[in-house]
C-alpha cells in the first residue's frame, strides 16, 4: 500500500525510457518514508535505479552502488543478470525496501499511467517490462 506517489518527470531518448517515481509513504513488510526512484526499460533491461544525491532522499542504511556518472552515486536492480546480482550487496533493510517497492510496483504504475496518460505514450508495454521485472527479482527477493 502506498500514499502520496507522484510522478516527478518522464524520459525518453528512444531505445531507453524512465519514470522518475516518488512516494512518500510505502507499507509493505515495512513502512518506508519519503521514497524516490527511477523504472526504467531499455532494449537490454528493465529495472529500478537509485540515487544517492542532493534532493533524493537517503533509502539506504548502507549505500549498496558502486556506480557513477554525471549526476552522481547510482545502484540499478534490473533484469540484466549482472544488475540483477546487486541484490546480494543489499542488507535486510534495504532488500525489504526492494521487496515492498517490487510487490506494489505494478499498480503504482498503473496509477500513474492513469493520471498522466499523456506523458506515458506506451503504458502497455511499459506495464509488461514491470510484470517482466517483477517476476526476474521475486525468486532473488524472497
Amino acid at each position: 500500500m502506498y500514499e502520496e506517489v507522484r510522478l516527478d518527470h518522464t524520459y525518453s531518448d528512444g531505445d531507453y525510457f524512465h519514470l522518475d517515481i516518488e512516494i512518500k509513504w510505502l507499507r509493505g513488510a515495512r513502512l518506508h518514508r519519503d521514497l524516490r526512484f527511477k523504472f526504467f526499460r531499455s532494449k537490454q533491461a528493465a529495472g529500478l535505479e537509485f540515487r544517492a544525491i542532493p534532493g533524493w532522499p537517503t533509502m539506504f542504511n548502507e549505500w549498496p552502488g558502486h556506480l557513477d556518472d554525471q549526476f552522481g552515486p547510482y545502484f540499478v536492480i534490473s533484469t540484466s543478470d549482472a544488475e540483477r546480482a546487486a541484490l546480494a550487496r543489499l542488507d535486510p533493510d534495504g532488500m525489504a525496501l526492494v521487496s515492498d517497492i517490487a510487490a506494489d510496483l505494478f499498480s503504482i504504475i498503473c496509477a500513474m499511467t492513469n493520471d498522466s496518460a499523456s506523458k506515458i505514450t506506451d503504458a502497455y508495454t511499459l506495464l509488461r517490462e514491470v510484470i517482466r521485472f517483477c517476476d526476474y527479482i521475486a525468486p532473488v527477493s524472497t
